[in-house]
């Protein structure tokens, strides 16, 4: 076939839809929690606590949970879990409105709390299905089109709360507005989800899945090694520079939220066109040569921004350099997660994600 496999017979389509609309979901919530806590709190110290704890409350279910997630993945048929989370992402919009609508500040972190803990289990299975509904050859494209459209939607999300008014978002306009915008994102990943065919267990259920998983699929299958160390490597620097972009923006060119938001909307631009791009360099530089150059662009990119931040450049050009940085790591992450779904054994496949 010329393209990925027909999503009527594969459900790539509706996979593609759910985890797209899933992110801009998160992305708008927490864009939106963080623009109302701004509005809310008369300390702008009291404010940065606040939006550190909530950035921290997503952040840790990734960690806490990652094992379950893997497990789950494996044990579970995934189109079910895939449907079974999207499910559960109508109750969480539903929390979301109630947190803007009374303007609690714990139920918003409750709220981003249990966001991240979905996005959490969903994380394994976003890649581990791929070559369950994706014909082998076109693994590349497949995983291309996701982490673009994955980066399209999180610019989706953000940029649709930069949009709103920070200081009507709490109250019933704001809950009113972001929640029938939630709720029609949730909808459509429902009904995405829902074009999934049935999916087989990959593996047996032996447990509630081990921290220890991990290290034990390496010691017996050392191939997988040097791809997962530096797969976990691009994320973590990843979110370095995110955490680097905001002092970036607030201390070197003196923007508002909105502003520094729009810098992290360049480094995910970035990282879509080098997810696109990495599939048609293929056969020039992969899977080993692309994640070196990937590396070196967006090392690179990561160096020159800091670089031209400190000595007072032109805000351009620093934007330029965090979307070269972002370009690096779409070429970085690509052929390595498509490495790691070829060489990992089908029943343990989640547990390497």
């Amino acid at each position: 076939m010329d393209s990925i496999a027909s999503p009527r017979r594969t459900g790539f389509l509706g996979h593609l839809i759910g985890q797209a609309t899933g992110a801009a979901n998160d992305n708008l919530f927490r864009q939106a929690f963080a623009f109302a806590l701004t509005a809310a709190v008369v300390s702008e110290i009291d404010g940065n606590r606040l939006k550190a704890a909530m950035g921290l409350l997503f952040i840790v279910p990734f960690v806490v949970l990652a094992p379950l997630a893997g497990h789950l993945a494996d044990t579970m048929p995934k189109d079910r879990l895939v449907r079974r989370l999207r499910f559960l992402e109508l109750g969480l919009c539903l929390s979301g409105c109630i947190a803007l609508l009374t303007g609690s500040v714990v139920a918003m972190l409750v709220t981003v709390a249990a966001l991240g803990a979905q996005s959490a289990l969903f994380a394994p299975v976003k890649y581990a299905i791929l070559p369950e509904i994706v014909s082998p050859d076109r693994l590349d494209q497949a995983n291309g089109r996701i982490q673009a459209l994955s980066n399209v939607a999180i610019l989706t999300g953000t940029a649709l709360a930069i949009t709103a008014d920070g200081s009507a978002l709490p109250g019933w306009g704001g809950a009113w507005t972001v929640g029938a915008v939630s709720m029609l994102l949730a909808l459509c990943g429902i009904a995405g989800a829902l074009s999934i065919p049935r999916l087989t267990a990959q593996a047996t259920s032996t447990g509630c899945g081990s921290p220890l998983a991990a290290l034990g699929i390496l010691r017996r299958h050392p191939e997988l090694r040097v791809p997962m160390f530096s797969l976990s490597a691009v994320w973590a620097i990843g979110a370095v520079i995110q955490l680097v972009l905001t002092g970036v923006a607030v201390h070197s060119y003196h923007l508002t939220e909105a502003g520094a938001a729009l810098l992290a909307l360049s480094l995910g631009l970035g990282l879509a066109a080098g997810a696109l791009l990495a599939p048609l360099l293929q056969h020039r530089a992969y899977p080993a040569g692309l994640p070196v150059a990937g590396a070196v662009l967006s090392g690179g990119g990561a160096i020159a921004t800091g670089l031209l931040a400190a000595a007072g450049a032109p805000l351009g050009w620093t934007i330029s350099c965090i979307v070269v940085a972002g370009l690096g790591g779409g070429l970085w992450i690509v052929p390595l997660t498509v490495l790691l779904q070829r060489l990992a054994p089908d029943s343990e496949r989640g547990r390497v994600f």
